[in-house]
């Protein structure tokens, strides 16, 4: 997930929120650091979901996380949600 997210931000152009952008850097990170991978974009995905059950679990209303720990966590789901 971190080599996918340095790839789409390392253009300053480009908008990180576009599909299509996306799509282009799903492609070029899988054969530039991950050529092994025999399927790149279902194991990004399953980092996605991970990082929501994680998410999930440390935003619960039950979770002992501080409030300001939780809004963090928050914020930073949103912002990934559109980079995803």
């Amino acid at each position: 997930m971190k080599s996918y997210l340095d790839e789409l931000l390392s253009d300053p152009a480009a908008d990180p929120t576009d599909r299509k952008h996306k799509e282009q850097v799903i492609t070029t990170a899988s054969q530039r650091y991950f050529p092994q991978s025999v399927n790149f974009s279902h194991d990004l995905y399953k980092a996605f979901d991970l990082w929501g059950a994680i998410f999930e679990g440390v935003t619960d209303v039950n979770s002992p996380m501080p409030d300001s720990t939780k809004k963090f966590w928050k914020e930073t789901n949103e912002w990934l949600a559109t980079r995803r």
